[in-house]
């Protein structure tokens, strides 16, 4: 026997260069597959940044500008434009809103008002009332405080007091100024009672210059409801005071 041993074959044929297994082509599909994935989750991604960015930009100015607005409102405003300020007689009588302490000087020597006729509360802790009593006593202008309550209801007498001093100032030639906290309610209902028994101004113009004002009939109902019930009332004790020469024949009834 020859001493040479036969060495066993490999029962597997060599792979050709350049070619892979099965197993190789389902890793790197599989790889292929995440990567794809991945890079559309990336655009998806990188296509909501910019979106984003923009409605967190809209948000921001939508709030400064609210900020901004209420500031305005509550802060800013009513020291530099005189609370709900109006002429209701060109020259002669003007309604508002309790106006601030830094512009009540300023209008009353721009209007010349000589009469000053409060319909709200008196707080000796309002810095705004404390000043316009300080001022109307220095500047020589009469000062009135006859007050009501907020929704414009309150005694009669109030009224007739109010419009009594209006009328008597208007005699003299002396501007008046008749004015509340809001400037809404009790103005609106002093302003209303006058043009209606003293200028006898039409009824649905006294009513759209409520609304103008900032009434609104939804949140108060009653303001209409007190100027009619006490329009006798009411006329009947001017006629004493001398205001108006007699009742109306047709007592007026506001209304739109």
């Amino acid at each position: 026997m020859s001493g040479r041993q036969n060495t066993p074959q490999s029962s597997h044929a060599p792979r050709a260069a350049g070619t892979v297994d099965g197993s190789q082509c389902d890793s790197r599909a599989s790889t292929a597959v995440f990567r794809s994935s991945d890079d559309a989750a990336v655009a998806k991604a990188s296509s909501r940044r910019p979106r984003r960015r923009l409605i967190l930009t809209i948000a921001s100015v939508a709030a400064v500008v609210g900020i901004g607005a209420g500031l305005w409102v509550f802060l800013v405003r009513d020291r530099i434009v005189p609370k709900r300020f109006g002429v209701v007689v060109p020259g002669a009588v003007y309604r508002s809103g309790q106006i601030s302490q830094y512009l009540i000087a300023g209008v009353i020597d721009r209007y010349h008002i000589g009469t000053i006729i409060d319909l709200d509360a008196f707080d000796s802790n309002n810095a705004d009332q404390l000043a316009e009593a300080a001022v109307s006593r220095s500047k020589g202008v009469r000062h009135f405080c006859f007050p009501l309550r907020g929704c414009c209801t309150g005694k009669i007498e109030h009224y007739a007091d109010a419009i009594e001093a209006i009328v008597v100032s208007q005699r003299s030639g002396i501007p008046v100024l008749v004015h509340c906290s809001a400037g809404t309610q009790r103005t609106g209902g002093c302003v209303s009672f006058y043009r209606l028994l003293v200028l006898k101004d039409p009824p649905e113009s006294v009513y759209e210059e409520l609304g103008r004002y900032g009434w609104d009939a939804g949140l108060n109902p009653v303001l209409i409801e007190y100027i009619n019930s006490h329009m006798r009332e009411l006329a009947d004790l001017l006629v004493q005071r001398h205001v108006l020469d007699r009742v109306p024949d047709a007592i007026p009834n506001l209304h739109p």
